[in-house]
């Protein structure tokens, strides 16, 4: 699996780094074998990353991956939304 980072932009407003990579696999990959990946490339903590999407094309084995990356857990606990409880 190569992944490279096309696309690194740091936000301000929103204390945080967006990052799309690119990833050649023969199957796409699942949201925490991305997160792994973010964390690879980016050389950042587990719990300040969050993975958005994983996009391929059909026949392709190209997928890219958008990925946010927190300066902090508060930051990031007070922009993304919570996730809803079952009752």
């Amino acid at each position: 699996m190569k992944t490279k980072i096309i696309e690194d932009k740091k936000n301000q407003l929103f204390h945080r780094r967006e990052i799309t990579l690119e990833l050649e696999a023969d199957i796409t990959p699942s949201k925490v074998d991305a997160l792994k990946m973010v964390v690879e490339q980016t050389k950042s903590s587990e719990d300040l990353i969050v993975v958005k999407n994983v996009l391929g094309q059909f026949g392709s084995q190209v997928f890219k991956i958008v990925a946010f990356v927190y300066d902090s857990v508060e930051v990031k606990n007070k922009i993304e939304p919570k996730k809803k409880v079952k009752k």
